[in-house]
C-alpha cells in the first residue's frame, strides 16, 4: 500500500522533551483517516508484555520509552537517531506505544495514530478505574477473558514466581484483597514520586483489571524497585517482606510529611503497651534466689502485626506414631495479648496489654527458628474458624471503658510448605488462600496456579504463617 502524501512538518512531543523532532514528517490531515489505519494489521498483541523493566533493549535507557507493537520489545525514542527510529527502518515495525503517556505513534513518519482498535493496549499499560466499576469488584463475580480466550476471575490471576522472591507474590496478593487499601489505590493515583507506591499501585491495577492481554501478570519490576530499599538476610522473608512494605506504604501514603495518619495507619494499626519486670540474681544463705524487680517498666507501641508463638515441639516421640505434632487454636495463641499471662524470659519477665485492636488485623505465626547454624520448623498444627473469631475480651481500652464487640472474619490465610528435591536442596512451596467476597467462595493462588480450595480443606493443608481478620462492620 502506497503511504499518503505528506506535508513537511516537525511534530512535537509534549511527553519527550528532551528529545528533538525536526525532520519527523507528519501526515496531511486530508489523509488522517487513511493514516489511523495503516499498518494495523502488524500490531500483535500476543507479544506484548508491559511488566517488563522499562528499559531500552539497546542502550538501557529508561527515558522516553516506547514498546513496539509488531515484537514486544523496548526502545528509547522516536526522532531520527534514536533506536526506535532504526527499529521501524531495519524491521519493518512501525506501531510504537509510548509506555509514559500512552500515545502511540507510526515511525518512522513520526505522527500519533489515535486509532480507537489500540485502547485496549492503552489500558493494558496503565488500567483505571470508575467509583461504580470498584464498588462492584466484591459483589460482582466477573469472567474475564486474555486475548488467547484464556478465562480468568479479575483480582483472582495468576502471579509469575521471580528467583528469591518466593514468598512476595502471596503477600501482593493477600494486600490487595483488603478493601480500603485496594480501593485507595484503583481510585487515587497518589501524588507522591515513590516507584515503589506507584509500582504497587499499577500492579494492583492490574490484578483487578477486566481487560489484560494475558490471565496472568508478572511482578519483576515491582520487586526489582523493593528489594533495592530492602535489606535481606532475615529468618523470616515472608514476614520482613510484609513489614517492609506496609511500613514504606505507610510513609508514602501519608498526606504530608508532618502527618502521622495514612491508610495503613487508619486500617492496620492497633496498640499496646508492654509490661516488663526484671529478675535479678540474689545469693542468700548460700541459696540462689531470683527477685523481681519492684518497679515494672511500661513501652506503649503502635503495631502492624501480632507475632504469636507456637509451643515448642515435644521432645519425646509417640510411642505408635513415633512423631508428635502439637495442636493448638489461634484464640489460644492469641491468649498472649489478653493482658494477664506472663512470659517468662532469661532475667525478665513481661506481658501484653492490648488498647486497641485494627480494623484490619494481621497476624504472624513464627514457625522458623535458627539454631546451631540450621533452620528449625515448628510444625504446629493450629486451628481455627473462618468467621466469628470474637477477640472482645482481649482488650483493655485506655480510658477504663468496655470494649464493644470485636468480631473477625478470616479474609486471607497464607501457608508454606518445604519439601526437598532429589539434591536434598529446599524447595519453599507458598500459597494464599483468598475468600471471594463476591461468591463466598474460597481462591487459592500458587504462582500460575488459581483454583479453588474447599472451606474445608483450609484448616487441614500446609501449615499458615500469616492471616489477615476483617473486623465485621468496618
Amino acid at each position: 500500500m502506497d503511504r499518503p502524501a505528506k506535508r513537511q512538518k516537525t511534530v512535537e512531543d509534549d511527553s519527550d522533551s528532551q528529545e528533538s523532532e525536526s525532520g519527523v514528517e507528519d501526515v496531511s490531515e486530508n489523509n488522517a483517516d487513511i493514516s489511523q489505519d495503516l499498518y494495523m494489521e502488524t500490531v500483535n498483541r500476543s507479544q506484548l508484555d508491559f511488566d517488563q523493566e522499562q528499559v531500552c533493549c539497546v542502550t538501557l535507557s529508561n527515558m522516553n520509552v516506547y514498546s513496539c507493537l509488531v515484537c514486544g520489545k523496548y526502545y528509547a525514542g522516536r526522532s531520527k537517531s534514536t533506536p526506535a527510529f532504526f527499529h521501524s527502518l531495519e524491521d519493518e515495525h512501525h506501531v510504537f506505544i509510548n509506555l509514559s503517556t500512552r500515545k502511540v505513534y507510526v515511525l518512522p513518519d513520526g505522527y500519533e495514530n489515535a486509532n480507537k482498535a489500540l485502547d485496549d493496549i492503552k489500558y493494558a499499560v496503565a488500567p483505571t478505574f470508575t467509583k461504580r466499576q470498584v464498588a462492584d469488584l466484591d459483589r460482582t463475580a466477573t469472567i474475564s477473558y486474555d486475548v488467547a480466550r484464556q478465562p480468568y476471575r479479575p483480582g483472582f490471576v495468576g502471579m509469575n514466581t521471580v528467583a528469591g522472591h518466593h514468598h512476595a507474590g502471596v503477600i501482593l496478593h493477600a494486600l490487595s484483597h483488603v478493601r480500603p487499601l485496594r480501593n485507595h489505590l484503583l481510585l487515587e493515583h497518589p501524588p507522591t514520586k515513590s516507584e515503589i507506591v506507584q509500582g504497587f499501585g499499577l500492579l494492583v491495577r492490574k490484578l483487578w483489571s477486566d481487560r489484560l492481554l494475558k490471565s496472568h501478570i508478572s511482578p519483576h519490576e515491582f520487586l526489582r524497585k523493593v528489594s533495592a530499599s530492602q535489606h535481606g538476610g532475615t529468618i523470616n522473608p515472608l514476614q520482613s517482606f510484609a513489614t517492609h512494605l506496609l511500613n514504606y506504604l505507610h510513609r508514602h501514603l501519608r498526606p504530608s510529611p508532618r502527618s502521622q495518619e495514612s491508610i495503613i495507619s487508619a486500617w492496620f494499626q492497633g496498640r499496646l503497651t508492654v509490661e516488663s519486670q526484671t529478675i535479678a540474681e540474689s545469693s542468700k544463705d548460700r541459696r540462689t534466689r531470683f527477685e523481681a524487680s519492684a518497679s515494672i517498666a511500661r513501652k506503649h507501641s503502635p503495631f502492624l502485626f501480632l507475632a504469636l508463638d507456637l509451643p515448642a515441639t515435644p521432645l519425646f516421640q509417640d510411642d505408635v506414631s513415633g512423631t508428635v505434632v502439637p495442636q493448638v487454636t489461634v484464640t489460644e495463641l492469641l491468649g498472649k495479648y489478653n493482658g494477664s499471662e506472663v512470659q517468662e524470659l532469661p532475667g525478665s519477665r513481661r506481658r501484653f496489654v492490648l488498647h486497641a485492636l485494627p480494623r484490619v488485623l494481621v497476624l504472624h505465626l513464627a514457625r522458623d527458628r535458627k539454631s546451631d547454624f540450621r533452620t528449625e520448623r515448628n510444625k504446629t498444627v493450629v486451628s481455627f474458624p473462618l468467621t466469628g473469631l470474637d477477640l472482645t475480651s482481649l482488650v483493655t481500652p485506655d480510658d477504663g471503658t468496655e470494649p464493644g464487640p470485636l468480631v473477625y472474619d478470616l479474609l486471607v490465610n497464607v501457608t508454606h510448605e518445604v519439601t526437598l528435591n532429589n539434591a536434598g536442596d529446599e524447595n519453599h512451596i507458598y500459597r494464599v488462600q483468598v475468600r471471594d467476597k463476591a461468591t463466598d467462595k474460597w481462591m487459592q493462588m500458587e504462582g500460575l496456579l488459581v483454583q479453588e480450595i474447599k472451606r474445608d480443606m483450609l484448616n487441614v493443608g500446609a501449615p499458615a504463617v500469616m492471616q489477615i481478620w476483617e473486623r465485621r462492620g468496618s
